[in-house]
């Protein structure tokens, strides 16, 4: 994980651990507190995905579209802006794209293969 010296911002996988951790801490605590089985269904799956974390972009995004986005996504490194050819493959919006792979990542379901200049190229 790599942190931002000034530490105002996360980059690289950070952003995706910092998220997870966070998510993680947040359902830990509502099963201890014994508030997350007073939930719905769908707030527990929200909680449990991290689809709380992505605002209504990630409210619109089923499962099915995150299993048909995940076998599109290859497991190397892979160029920023990459949902959007996912969306034109798949025929689904760039927006929706984007927050199913983000959903996917933070779920440890795909590899954060972002190819970013900071990086050494693939």
């Amino acid at each position: 994980m790599v942190f931002d010296v000034a530490r105002d911002r996360n980059i690289g996988v950070g952003v995706s651990v910092v998220r997870q951790r966070c998510r993680n801490a947040i359902v830990l605590g509502l099963h201890e507190t014994g508030v997350f089985t007073r939930l719905t269904d769908s707030m527990q799956k929200q909680v449990s995905t991290g689809k709380m974390l992505h605002g209504d972009d990630a409210l619109a995004v089923d499962e099915s579209v995150l299993r048909r986005v995940a076998h599109e996504v290859p497991d190397g490194t892979w160029p920023i802006g990459m949902h959007m050819n996912v969306a034109e493959k798949l025929g689904i919006a760039n927006k929706e794209a984007r927050a199913a792979i983000a959903i996917l990542i933070e779920a440890g379901r795909i590899h954060d293969g972002r190819y970013r200049e900071d990086q050494k190229g693939p």
